[in-house]
């Protein structure tokens, strides 16, 4: 108790008090001003929001929600994600004619009333959005949590339908959205806009699919055929060129359309928010219908070898194989209200494994990196299969067995090799998911985990029955599949290079595809490097020098194994090329990779 006397301390509580006294005066003044002026109701909606900044430095904002027309004896307000706990400082609630109401039942994210006799109630409330580096919400996964967060700063804010309290009787309304910002803020989403700062939101699952990115931020335009493309950034680099975030956008978005035969929404909007020399909470990116949200780390420099060009690529392909949100494919377990079933879900090794496949295929034909690259993605994939013991069709909250999931690229690779061994070329995975897209695309139901299967079948003119019980329900070894496979159709061997990551100080062996001409040299997964040339060095020089290999080189390390330091040397190799390939396999490999 004495500590929060002290100097220090007492600033803050007193901006906390003072801000929450202005904010009981205003949300009083918003409610007189509801009840006195006459409000022109938009005939097509029967709900409308109205979203104001207090105080951008303390993170306050003021949402009114008004419902007209209420047919239900009783009606519930809630919020979407009580993992977020999105609890408002205050709520109150009048009736049409500016008469307190009281609820019956009430929780921290949850109120129900009587619907008055107006048919009309007015709900306004406030929230303390947190900032970006805030830790917000609960569960396995707090950074995918925090990407449903909205967040203030004092000169931009990210907004997303998780603040929005609605209700369930009025689900598939749509409604309006007017914002009230500073002068000098504007406002960056795919929503449709009808008026300035005013927006139509088809129902409520699109609002929670979506964000609204406001404040200040540089914008720059473009387009692929009929599609207009809106990229913003918020960043604090100064004079940074930001349109080479739209050309890569672009061209995602042009080697998608031509994947599918077309796109699921009229526009797209890339939000990036890259704030050098801060740390983030929530790191990385989130696909949204119409478009994607790039949190990048700020060590991430603009360019084709940064890890955000493969991020932008995978979180626009989502668009049209994701969640189901708003147009693009999505499992049929999955429930937008409860992002729990996302983690449980038994069909994520598609969404997430397929879109990390096409992300690093589209970024071989686009020339931001090379076929070397390609293939030791797939091997580092092939090192998580193995190292992993839990089938990719497995729902699970453990994060380690969730994140390979993402490894299911090598499925969808060894699927398109076969297909297209089997079709003679003329058919590949891409018809897979064209097929997919138009029978299950825009359908709010989904697809049933069997329907991959089946549309792999129907595509292939095969059963792949067999294929999918061993390595997609089950977790038996793939090494030899993978052997065969590329040999006989592309006509390569892949091995694949160590990958390392810093852990407490140290450099650690972080995954080791099994093929790989370090393991032959004695590498194990999990040794801890210590130095390179026969020499001892610190962690930031040996981490440098492992960067600094190329395909080809030497490797010359020492490596600590229990209280012994042994010295290992190998040559860097990604894949052998089969020295006498058929000229089958050479055009498949062709078309494989766009002609290269």
């Amino acid at each position: 108790m004495r500590t929060l006397l002290r100097s220090n301390y007492y600033p803050g509580i007193m901006k906390k008090i003072l801000a929450a006294l202005t904010l009981v005066l205003l949300l009083a003044g918003s409610v007189a001003l509801s009840v006195t002026t006459n409000v022109s109701p938009v005939q097509t909606s029967t709900a409308f929001y109205n979203f104001s900044i207090l105080d951008p430095s303390q993170g306050l904002v003021k949402i009114d929600y008004t419902v007209e027309g209420i047919e239900n004896e009783t009606i519930t307000f809630e919020f979407p994600y009580p993992e977020l706990n999105t609890s408002p400082l205050s709520i109150t609630f009048f009736d049409g004619r500016g008469n307190s109401l009281i609820p019956i039942n009430a929780s921290n994210s949850s109120w129900a009333l009587d619907t008055p006799t107006s048919k009309t109630i007015r709900v306004s409330y406030a929230l303390d959005l947190p900032k970006l580096h805030q830790p917000s919400g609960e569960g396995p996964f707090p950074r995918i949590y925090a990407s449903l967060s909205s967040y203030l700063e004092e000169d931009w804010g990210l907004i997303e339908g998780s603040s929005f309290i609605y209700s369930k009787e009025l689900l598939d309304n749509e409604f309006i959205i007017d914002f009230e910002l500073p002068a000098d803020w504007k406002i960056a989403t795919a929503l449709e806009e009808i008026d300035e700062n005013r927006f139509k939101v088809n129902d409520f699952r699109e609002l929670l699919s979506m964000y609204v990115l406001i404040g200040k931020f540089n914008t720059v335009y473009g387009g692929v055929g009929n599609i207009p493309i809106e990229v913003a950034v918020v960043s604090n680099v100064k004079d940074l060129d930001i349109n080479p975030y739209l050309e890569r956008t672009e061209s995602a978005i042009e080697q998608y359309v031509e994947i599918f035969g077309g796109a699921p929404f009229e526009k797209y909007v890339l939000a990036i928010i890259n704030l050098k020399g801060e740390r983030h909470v929530h790191f990385g990116g989130f696909g949204k219908p119409g478009g994607a949200l790039l949190i990048c780390e700020p060590i991430w420099p603009i360019g084709p070898t940064s890890p955000a060009w493969n991020l932008i690529g995978h979180e626009i392909f989502h668009s049209w194989d994701g969640l189901g949100n708003g147009g693009a494919l999505g499992p049929k377990e999955f429930d937008l209200f409860d992002f729990q079933s996302y983690f449980e879900c038994p069909s994520i090794w598609f969404v997430e494994g397929f879109t990390v496949y096409y992300e690093e295929l589209t970024s071989v034909k686009l020339g931001y990196c090379t076929e070397t690259n390609f293939y030791q993605a797939i091997a580092s994939s092939w090192g998580c299969y193995e190292s992993s013991q839990t089938p990719f069709a497995t729902g699970s909250f453990d994060p380690s067995v969730f994140l390979n999931k993402y490894c299911a690229d090598l499925i969808a690779f060894l699927l398109d090799l076969k297909i297209r061994d089997l079709t003679d070329n003329e058919r590949s995975l891409d018809d897979v998911m064209r097929a997919m897209y138009e029978e299950y695309g825009n359908k709010k139901e989904g697809y049933s985990p069997g329907a991959i299967l089946e549309t792999v079948n129907e595509v292939s003119g095969a059963d792949f029955g067999e294929f999918f019980e061993r390595y997609v329900y089950g977790h038996e070894e793939i090494g030899p599949e993978i052997d065969q496979v590329t040999k006989e159709v592309i006509g390569i061997t892949i091995t694949g290079v160590p990958s390392y990551r810093s852990r407490n100080g140290r450099v650690v062996v972080n995954q080791l595809p099994p093929h790989s001409s370090a393991v032959e040299a004695g590498l194990e997964k999990g040794d801890v490097v210590v130095g390179f040339d026969g020499e001892m060095r610190d962690a930031d020089r040996t981490m440098t020098y492992l960067k600094s290999l190329k395909v080809g080189e030497t490797c010359d390390i020492l490596v600590e194994r229990g209280d012994q330091i042994e010295e290992i040397e190998f040559t860097l190799e990604v894949f052998k090329e089969d020295p006498n390939p058929s000229q089958r396999a050479l055009e498949i490999r062709k078309s494989l990779f766009g002609g290269l």
